[in-house]
């Protein structure tokens, strides 16, 4: 584990601050750290997308496309055919339940008593 002096801290906080600190002002406001969050959470999305593209689809294979199937298969392992199962009836549940909504709303039935069906 590396520990810092104090001073390194500060110069850390401080290098940061800047960044932060758009305008040079002195003084961060909202949208400056809305803007910084915003380019921190960014930065992240792309690098963990480029690492889990590298883990799923490694150089030697020479392959540039990754399937569903192999997907599942590489993430979840011998799992994947029962969350494949439980992804689609989730979604054939969540259909059925709109089309019902849409059918009692379009008769103009405000409410609707479903069977065991729910909506995310």
């Amino acid at each position: 584990m590396v520990v810092y002096s104090y001073g390194e801290c500060c110069t850390f906080v401080r290098i940061i601050y800047d960044k932060i600190d758009k305008d040079q002002n002195g003084e961060i406001s909202d949208e400056e750290l809305t803007s910084w969050i915003q380019h921190v959470q960014k930065r992240y999305i792309l690098s963990d997308t480029d690492r889990q593209w590298q883990d799923h689809i490694p150089e030697d294979d020479g392959k540039t496309q990754l399937t569903w199937e192999v997907y599942m298969e590489r993430t979840y392992g011998e799992m994947h055919g029962i969350i494949t199962c439980y992804i689609s009836w989730t979604l054939v549940s969540n259909l059925l339940s709109l089309i019902l909504v849409m059918h009692y709303a379009s008769r103009g039935i405000a409410t609707v008593n479903r069977p065991s069906v729910h909506l995310p």
